[in-house]
C-alpha cells in the first residue's frame, strides 16, 4: 500500500505540474478544432508573412502570437497554426504559472495552488480552439512577471510581446515599480510603439483590436464606469447566474470562482495578516486596481477584458487560501461552473462528449485527498 505521506512523487512539485499538463492535454486530444471569426484574421496574418513575406497591418487585431504562428505555417502549412500555437501556450502556462508566482511569493506551495487553479479557468484556455489569443496572452504576461522577478535582462521582450497581443499589459506597471526596472518597461513599450507606427505608417490608421471600425471615442465611455463596475461586482461575487431563459451568452458569465474572488478580499481588508512584505501587497492591490478601473472605462465590458483582473485576485487570494486549506475543495468544487459555461457555449463545436468535465472533477478529487492527507506543506515545499 501506498504511503502517502511518505511518497517523494507525490510531495514534488513539478509532479503536480506535469500531471496537469498531461491532463489538459490529454483532454485537449478530445477537443476539435474549429475556426471563428478573429481567429481567420489572425491566420491570415501569419500566412501573409509566408505566402507574401510582408506584414498585413489592415487586418484587424492584435497580431503579437501571428509573428510566431507564421513558423509553425512555414513548417506545416496548417491552417491552423495560430490556433496550435495558442494550445501551446495554453499547456505552457501551468508551468509558467507555478515559475512565476513562486518567485513573486517565494512559496512552491502557492506556485503549485497557482497551477490547479490555471487549468480551472476553461474559458481562459479552450477558446484557442477557435482561434482566441488570450492562452497566449497570459503565458507571456507570467512569463514577463516571472522574468522580472529573476532579474532578467529580457523582461521588456516578453513585456513587449505581451502589449502587442493584449494592451492590458500595461496593468503590470506596478511590478515594475516595485523590482525597480523601470528601463525594461521603457524598452518594452518600444515594441508596441513600433509596432503601432508601422500600422499607421501602412494604413494611415491606428485600429483598436479586432474592430476594423471601432475609434477611441467609442471605446471609452465613462458614463458605463459606474455600471461596468456593478455588472464586474455582480459576476464576481455570484457562484453561478447563467439562465436558458435570458439573451446573456454564458462565455460573458464569470470566469472565476468567487471564491477566488472572496479570499481575495479578505486580503485586501487583513494585508497585515496574510502579506509580510507591505510593499509586495500594495503593489498586488495596485495591479488589482488598474486591471479593474482600465476596462471599467470602455462602453461595452467583456468579462475577457477583465482576464488580468483575474489574475491579480488569483495573487491575492494565494496567501489567504494558505490560511483557509480545509476550503480548497469547496473552491475545486465552485470552478465546476466555468466547464459548465464552456461546454454550453462550444458544445456543438468542440465535443461529442462530456470529456471537458473530466479536469473539474480529477482536480476536486485531488483537492479533497489533499486536505485528508495534506500533502502539500510549507514544510514540504519551503
Amino acid at each position: 500500500m501506498i504511503n502517502l505521506k511518505n511518497n517523494k512523487i507525490i510531495a514534488n512539485p513539478w509532479a503536480h505540474i506535469l500531471f496537469l499538463c498531461l491532463l489538459l492535454s490529454v483532454v485537449f486530444f478530445f477537443t476539435k478544432i474549429v475556426q471563428m471569426d478573429d481567429g481567420f484574421l489572425y491566420q491570415q496574418f501569419a500566412e501573409t508573412i509566408i505566402k507574401e513575406s510582408r506584414l498585413d497591418f489592415s487586418l484587424p487585431g492584435f497580431h503579437g502570437p501571428s509573428f510566431f504562428s507564421a513558423v509553425i505555417y512555414l513548417l506545416t502549412k496548417s491552417e491552423y497554426s495560430i490556433n496550435i500555437f495558442e494550445i501551446i501556450c495554453a499547456i505552457l502556462s501551468i508551468p509558467m504559472a507555478y515559475l512565476a508566482v513562486k518567485e513573486i511569493f517565494k512559496n512552491k506551495t502557492m506556485g503549485v495552488f497557482a497551477g490547479y487553479i490555471y487549468v480551472l479557468m476553461p474559458l481562459h484556455y479552450f477558446p484557442a480552439f477557435r482561434g482566441f489569443i488570450w492562452a497566449s496572452y497570459l503565458f507571456f504576461i507570467l512569463l514577463t512577471l516571472y522574468l522580472l522577478f529573476k532579474d532578467s535582462k529580457l523582461t521588456f521582450l516578453s513585456l513587449g510581446i505581451s502589449f502587442i497581443i493584449k494592451p492590458f499589459a500595461v496593468c503590470l506597471l506596478p511590478f515594475f515599480i516595485y523590482k525597480k526596472k523601470f528601463k525594461q518597461f521603457f524598452l518594452g513599450c518600444a515594441i508596441p510603439a513600433l509596432y503601432l507606427i508601422f500600422q499607421y505608417k501602412q494604413i494611415g490608421r491606428i485600429m483598436i483590436g479586432a474592430h476594423y471600425d471601432l475609434t477611441a471615442n467609442q471605446l471609452f465611455d465613462l458614463k458605463r464606469f459606474i455600471p461596468n463596475l456593478i455588472y464586474a461586482f455582480q459576476n464576481y461575487f455570484s457562484i453561478h447566474n447563467y439562465s436558458p431563459l435570458n439573451n446573456l451568452h454564458p462565455m460573458d458569465m464569470i470566469h472565476i470562482s468567487p471564491f477566488i474572488a472572496f479570499l481575495a478580499l479578505l486580503g485586501i481588508l487583513y494585508w497585515q495578516k496574510h502579506f509580510e512584505d507591505k510593499k509586495l501587497y500594495l503593489t498586488l492591490f495596485s495591479f488589482a486596481a488598474i486591471s479593474l478601473i482600465l476596462p471599467a472605462t470602455f462602453h461595452h465590458l467583456d468579462m475577457y477584458y477583465l482576464t488580468t483582473f483575474n489574475l491579480s485576485l488569483i495573487f491575492l487570494s494565494l496567501p489567504v487560501m494558505l490560511s483557509y486549506k480545509k476550503l480548497i475543495p469547496f473552491i475545486a468544487f465552485s470552478f465546476s461552473f466555468q466547464f459548465l459555461y464552456t461546454y454550453l457555449s462550444y458544445k456543438s463545436a468542440f465535443w461529442d462528449s462530456y470529456v471537458i468535465f473530466a479536469i473539474p472533477l480529477i482536480v476536486f478529487l485531488i483537492s479533497v485527498i489533499y486536505i485528508f492527507t495534506n500533502k502539500w506543506t510549507e514544510k514540504k515545499y519551503s
